[in-house]
């Protein structure tokens, strides 16, 4: 049996098309990654699916309510409403009180005023003293005048201080008589009656 040694062959080995070679690697790369056709879309867990935005609902509020703060102040009225609590005596200012002999004599009296007099008549005047004021020739502006410089002490301060300028700038008109007069005049009858009780 003879030994075969150094076979040769005339074949030559056909080099890879370019395309061929590139064409496969294409397919290779397809297969790893899925197609976005219509079917993967509606079956993927992690399609994107919109949500409705629903309109938050507002509730409006059923009540409203006005808080005011109020300090240091007298005889405040807020409302249509008016209601006066003076310890039983605003029955006895709506009635008529007798205009009796010490009444009488005190509103013809010419003693001199005096400040304690003065301060009497402040303590118990009612928030009609307004009208007192005016009866007494002080303007508008001034009784503005007056509760803007002493309402921070209290109303009582601010008819006092009306009472000593009339007692001040007119005194010779300043009398008991006088004033006992212009308060029966304008509806502080209660004031002349506690005037006429307190020097009986």
């Amino acid at each position: 049996m003879s030994e075969i040694s150094d076979i040769t062959t005339d074949a030559v080995p056909n080099p890879r098309n370019e395309e061929v070679e590139h064409a496969e690697n294409e397919n290779a790369n397809n297969n790893d990654v899925p197609h976005n056709n219509d079917q993967f879309s509606k079956s993927s867990p992690f399609s994107s699916t919109k949500k409705k935005n629903n309109p938050k609902k507002y509730n409006q509020p059923s009540a409203s309510a006005t808080i005011i703060n109020i300090s240091k102040s007298r005889e405040i009225h807020i409302g249509n409403n008016l209601t006066i609590n003076m310890n039983g005596n605003d029955k006895l200012k709506k009635t008529d009180i007798p205009e009796t002999s010490a009444i009488k004599s005190l509103k013809q009296s010419k003693i001199p005023i005096t400040k304690k007099d003065l301060l009497f008549a402040a303590t118990h005047m009612d928030s009609e003293w307004k009208g007192v004021a005016r009866a007494l020739n002080i303007g508008e502006g001034q009784i503005s005048q007056f509760i803007a410089d002493n309402q921070i002490y209290g109303t009582k301060e601010v008819i006092y201080q009306v009472l000593l300028d009339w007692y001040q700038n007119d005194p010779a008109e300043a009398n008991v008589g006088n004033l006992c007069t212009i308060l029966w005049d304008n509806c502080q009858k209660d004031v002349v009656r506690r005037w006429s009780q307190r020097i009986e």
